[in-house]
């Protein structure tokens, strides 16, 4: 599934199933909030690939909020690449398992 770079979405993983969000950053220093519609069930594992912008000079922060462990991701200036971050829920919320250095394209 396709987030829109920019935007404050709300994302939804179906209980009994895992997910994977793509996030391409089309706009340079475009920071973005991500809220978590519920906790999940336990053993669910959610996936966001972010891709940074092409040409961007600026950082962008992504703010990881809602039903699950509240935090951020800074994704540097580079042109073109790509984080991941997984997420994997106890049931009550989603709690950040792993996440990338970043990986040059």
């Amino acid at each position: 599934q396709v987030i829109t770079a920019g935007a404050t979405p709300t994302l939804t993983v179906l209980p009994g199933t895992d997910a994977f969000y793509t996030d391409t950053i089309t706009t340079d220093n475009q920071d973005q909030t991500i809220t978590f519609s519920a906790g999940g069930t336990a053993g669910d594992e959610l996936t966001i690939m972010f891709v940074t912008d092409g040409a961007g000079s600026g950082d962008e922060v992504i703010t990881f909020a809602g039903a699950n462990s509240v935090g951020t991701l800074t994704l540097a200036n580079a042109v073109a690449d790509r984080y991941l971050v997984n997420f994997k829920s106890d049931g009550t919320i989603y709690n950040e398992k792993s996440r990338t250095a970043i990986q040059v394209t």
